[in-house]
């Protein structure tokens, strides 16, 4: 890919992402295009865009790993990590694994893990994801300085998705309006993360392209 398809497709991504929050921050009125575009909805254009996203940053770590044998494991095991999460946010797996944990636990029947539920018993988890790009973002950066601000962006993003998520569990009380803002925070921050790691992960492959024409070229 060249930078001038890489630009556009990341110009592209920016573009729906603040088309969605926007259409989120200010609805529609119309129930099926407000639906569509929610960020608090399931099953709509928001989850499959979402996913689909991460799904792309996996295959990314895949050829990249390919790429550069040096990082080969870890971008193998990030891209794995972003597999899953891809697979979570379309099947809520995250959020129905956390919602049968607590009903074993306290005998309260849930369906979803609301309200930060998730974060909680999934915290392992999720603090394992963020030191293993916190740690692809210093080590890769070494070589690759073009990654670091990309990687820290999507960590510092995700940070706050988990912060917001949680929110209605340590800010209470919160009207209808602060918990519908933290929800957009949210979803927001979590959209952003992977549009900042995929941005990262472009720049790598163009380099270490470039890198490798400039040799064959020497040759």
């Amino acid at each position: 890919m060249t930078k001038n398809e890489s630009s556009l497709l990341i110009w592209l991504v920016i573009g729906i992402d603040l088309l969605i929050v926007v259409l989120n921050v200010f609805p529609t009125g119309n129930g099926g295009v407000d639906h569509y575009m929610s960020l608090d909805d399931e099953s709509n254009f928001v989850t499959w865009y979402s996913s689909s996203k991460l799904l792309v940053t996996a295959l990314l770590c895949v050829i990249v790993a390919r790429l550069q044998d040096s990082f080969r494991w870890t971008f193998r095991f990030t891209g794995i990590a972003l597999l899953g999460i891809s697979m979570s946010e379309t099947s809520m797996f995250h959020e129905r694994l956390s919602a049968a944990i607590y009903t074993i636990r306290t005998g309260e029947v849930v369906l979803t893990g609301g309200k930060g539920i998730w974060v909680i018993y999934l915290a392992p988890v999720c603090l394992i994801v963020l030191l293993v790009l916190a740690r692809v973002a210093q080590k890769v950066s070494k070589e690759f300085s073009v990654i670091r601000w990309p990687m820290i962006s999507t960590v510092f993003l995700w940070t706050v998705v988990l912060i917001a998520e949680t929110a209605p569990r340590w800010a209470t009380p919160m009207t209808e309006a602060s918990l519908r803002t933290a929800m957009i925070i949210e979803e927001s921050c979590e959209l952003f993360g992977a549009t900042t790691l995929l941005i990262g992960l472009l720049a790598v492959i163009r380099e270490i392209s470039n890198s490798r024409l400039v040799i064959q070229e020497a040759v």
